[in-house]
């Protein structure tokens, strides 16, 4: 699993909630390169920050 791919699939999870790109990024979770796992984290985590932002009143 490579970079491009988990950051694409973080795109899907994030912007549009895609559940196969959410699967992807746990299984990025798990992955033996430090930078995958780390982007994977970073992307699954980002989804529940915008989701707090996005529920607050202006």
């Amino acid at each position: 699993m490579d970079l491009s791919y988990v950051f694409l699939c973080g795109l899907m999870w994030c912007r549009y909630g895609q559940d196969e790109a959410g699967c992807e990024l746990v299984r990025a979770v798990s992955s033996e390169d430090p930078d995958v796992k780390a982007l994977a984290w970073a992307l699954l985590s980002e989804r529940d920050s915008l989701k707090q932002r996005s529920s607050r009143p202006n």
